[in-house]
């Protein structure tokens, strides 16, 4: 007798010059984004199981700078860990420093590791790996 299981769909994102970054339980449109006073809008992915009714979390294959990047923001001061393209350098996205977060309940580094529980993926970076190769919508805005 043949069981069947349920594979669990993982969404797969690259890089503009084409280089694996991204591997999600969701689709990266179905994420929240970061809200004023934040100017990038970028969207919110947790490095943790994102649900209960998954024990996939987000991995990123993303090269982290060590040094931070301090951000101006309206209500203050940001330090932004970068996430580069191994390839091509470009920056993808960015953790937050120590302690960090803003009002929409974000969280910087944790006991966890050094990088952070979160993790911010900028929109126009990344392609889908399905329009990739099917020539789909593109770049996800």
């Amino acid at each position: 007798m043949t069981s069947i299981t349920h594979q669990p769909t993982i969404h797969t994102y690259h890089c503009l010059c084409t280089q694996l970054l991204l591997a999600t339980p969701h689709p990266l449109p179905t994420y929240p984004r970061r809200a004023p006073p934040s100017l990038d809008r970028a969207y919110i992915l947790p490095l943790s199981p994102s649900s209960p009714t998954t024990d996939h979390p987000t991995t990123s294959l993303a090269l982290p700078d060590t040094t931070p990047q301090i951000i101006r923001r309206a209500d203050g001061f940001e330090r932004r860990y970068w996430q580069r393209c191994g390839r091509c350098r470009l920056v993808v996205g960015y953790f937050l420093g120590r302690a960090q977060g803003d009002a929409e309940g974000e969280r910087g580094v944790g006991a966890e590791g050094p990088w952070g529980e979160v993790l911010y993926v900028f929109p126009g970076g990344l392609v889908g790996t399905e329009e990739m190769v099917g020539g789909g919508e593109g770049v996800v805005r």
